[in-house]
């Protein structure tokens, strides 16, 4: 989570009570969102590689692979991509965030990457073939990643006011 030190408070008038408003550093938060998405995806792939030279999947591993690498590497390419591009600028240091919608998507990005780890560790505990349990996972994955996408896509291309 951005530190402390990196937030300005601001207030707002909302009806009959101030409301306060806490910013965070966009490209903070947006190196955070990174950095989970790199090293979940990463240990994701561990896992799915693991598996497959113990031969959990027998001569499947490569649908696994399949099915997994779109499932992370367009997210992965997407946050990576965008916050390298505002690293670069010069008046990244000034645009800020709420620190609600930063959490929003942090939260929303874990629980994506834990439902994935999940797919890998119920396999064992299915009397079904693990390849089964990953393709019928597609079925509530696939809008989950939509929802993911969007959230993310909005809060990395959004330009916050200074």
């Amino acid at each position: 989570m951005p530190s402390k030190e990196n937030h300005s408070k601001q207030s707002r008038a909302t009806g009959t009570k101030a409301e306060t408003i806490v910013k965070v550093s966009m490209l903070t938060s947006q190196m955070q969102l990174m950095l989970v998405w790199v090293i979940g995806g990463a240990i994701l792939l561990l896992v799915a590689w693991l598996q497959i030279l113990f031969g959990h999947y027998g001569d499947k591993g490569q649908d696994v692979i399949a099915w997994l690498l779109p499932s992370i590497i367009p997210t992965v390419s997407l946050v990576t991509g965008v916050w390298v591009n505002n690293a670069r600028k010069r008046t990244r240091s000034t645009k800020e965030v709420e620190r609600k919608t930063y959490r929003v998507v942090l939260a929303i990005s874990l629980f994506y990457l834990i439902f994935m780890a999940l797919i890998f560790a119920i396999q064992p505990m299915v009397a079904r073939p693990p390849l089964d349990v990953i393709k019928d996972s597609g079925l509530i994955l696939s809008p989950l990643q939509g929802v993911v996408s969007v959230f993310l896509g909005i809060f990395f291309t959004q330009e916050p006011k200074k």
